[in-house]
């Protein structure tokens, strides 16, 4: 079976996008959130407390985590196609992290990687409006910015995992076009699809 990862910045519409597959694709294909796959596996063996995040974590005890959620998700791959959303990066007060290493890259094995961007303007607005968050700090510069290295990580997973790497831009108001072109890359199955 395969696995797809579908990445972007918070407020690019991932998620969105990707429950627009539903009703289109057969029921061998499940997705998931990696950073949620993270926290329920951190919580059930009780290396996240219930009010706390992964992102609170020690950075080794993080990177554990990211590796057996990895194998976790590689696990169910084999008997489903998976499709995998996450940022991709990780936004620190210290600076930018990779989402994926070269290991958990291998672990994974992606045989596609997806990456949906999105106007600056829509993604503030996504992002000023998310009663999870509320950032309020975010500016069209940083967003560009942002949008700039998360495309640099995407090569950067491509190449080191050898998975064929797409971009798709997903336009305000058109989630449902955007869905249809995620569709026909995850069933397209050849390397020259038309």
């Amino acid at each position: 079976m395969g696995l797809i990862l579908v990445m972007g910045l918070s407020g690019v519409g991932k998620t969105t996008v990707i429950s627009g597959l539903s009703g289109k694709l057969d029921g061998s294909w499940l997705s998931y959130n990696f950073g949620e796959a993270m926290e329920e596996l951190g919580r059930s063996s009780g290396r996240v407390l219930e009010n706390e995040s992964v992102m609170s974590l020690e950075k080794e005890l993080h990177a554990s985590l990211q590796v057996e959620t990895a194998r976790y998700l590689a696990g169910l791959s084999l008997a489903n196609n998976l499709i995998i959303d996450t940022h991709g990066m990780i936004e620190t007060s210290m600076g930018l992290m990779p989402g994926f290493t070269a290991e958990l890259l291998n672990i994974l094995s992606p045989e596609r990687i997806v990456l949906i961007e999105a106007p600056s303007e829509q993604i503030i607005y996504r992002r000023v409006s998310d009663s999870r968050k509320r950032r309020t700090d975010v500016t069209a510069e940083v967003v560009d910015k942002l949008q700039s290295v998360s495309r640099q990580f995407a090569v950067t997973y491509s190449c080191l995992s050898g998975a064929l790497l797409n971009i798709i831009e997903n336009k305000p108001s058109q989630h449902a076009q955007c869905s249809d072109e995620l569709y026909e890359l995850i069933t397209c199955g050849t390397f020259y699809c038309q």
